[in-house]
């Protein structure tokens, strides 16, 4: 079993503009609502690919409530934590022919530390030894930012795989625990090695550093350059592929879902690489909150195959 932990997760809602002009009247395409936050944007992708899995988080008052019965009426199992104050609610502003998606984000609620021991106490009475464990996305106001670092070393110790995609404190404080898998951006990686990452070089010393530091797998996202993939003894660049863009918010979401639904399956590492990437790319294809389409997946997939032998991390930068 995948579960999938939102301490944050959040209403989506996608706005598509055809040619967006800022300080001006713009008229929207295309509006969907989506419930979403990191993890369950990995959820929602998992149910797509197949894979059993379970959301788990924090709700908070009536958009809470609506929250939960979306996953729910999207055929995923929810098992979530009420909380007082109000889920959040994110928009995602989509320039259709730049290909540009900008978020404005709410910070969200405070979130109680009852709520967390609660949803805490609901997961390890859950995970057994071989289950994934995805903890993303941001924390909500009253979580410590130690609080990834400290789960994931619970749940190795029941023997769960632990994947980690955070950022700021939550992902630095995060890797002390060293989790199975980790996914930064590039913006992310350069937070984490205290310099602007720009060169193949400096992507792979700051991803090697990473994982000789007890990181099983360091996995960087590049947008639609690929994904470079990184354990101790394996360096795995995918070049990506050109797709038409609905929305890019939650690619990376996808690729980690596409990641661990491959990896779950004992696949090799470029095979789940290469097959995670097809998978993001699919999902940034497909209009927000739609399954994603098996079929997309394979074609896709077997385009980014063609191109692997002779595709240079240098390109991607």
């Amino acid at each position: 079993m995948i579960y999938t932990v939102t301490l944050n997760p959040a209403l989506d809602i996608y706005i598509e503009v055809p040619h967006l002009q800022v300080g001006t009247v713009n008229l929207a395409a295309r509006l969907r609502k989506v419930w979403g936050g990191k993890s369950l944007n990995v959820a929602r992708t998992l149910k797509s690919l197949g894979a059993p899995c379970a959301a788990m988080g924090i709700a908070c008052g009536a958009a809470g409530e609506e929250l939960v019965k979306g996953v729910l009426q999207e055929g995923i199992e929810a098992d979530f934590v009420r909380a007082g104050g109000e889920t959040r609610t994110n928009v995602k502003i989509t320039d259709s022919a730049a290909g540009v998606t900008t978020d404005v984000n709410q910070i969200g609620p405070f979130v109680p530390q009852s709520a967390l021991d609660g949803l805490w106490e609901r997961l390890r009475a859950r995970v057994r030894e071989g289950d994934v464990v995805a903890l993303c996305g941001s924390l909500p106001k009253g979580a410590p930012e130690g609080i990834y670092g400290e789960w994931a070393e619970k749940l190795q110790a029941l023997g769960a795989v632990v994947a980690l995609d955070a950022s700021k404190a939550a992902l630095s404080r995060g890797l002390s625990a060293r989790p199975d898998v980790v996914k930064p951006n590039l913006f992310e990686l350069s937070e984490l090695a205290g310099r602007e990452i720009s060169s193949a070089e400096d992507a792979l010393s700051a991803c090697a550093s990473i994982a000789a530091a007890g990181v099983g797998l360091v996995a960087l996202s590049l947008g639609k350059a690929g994904a470079l993939f990184v354990t101790g003894r394996e360096r795995v660049y995918v070049p990506g592929v050109a797709v038409k863009v609905h929305s890019t918010t939650g690619a990376g979401d996808a690729l980690l879902a596409g990641l661990l639904f491959a990896l779950n399956r004992k696949e090799a590492l470029s095979d789940a690489a290469a097959f995670s990437v097809a998978v993001s790319a699919a999902h940034v294809s497909t209009p927000p909150g739609e399954s994603l389409s098996m079929e997309r997946v394979g074609e896709l997939l077997a385009r980014i195959r063609q191109r692997m032998d002779r595709a240079e991390l240098k390109d991607a930068f």
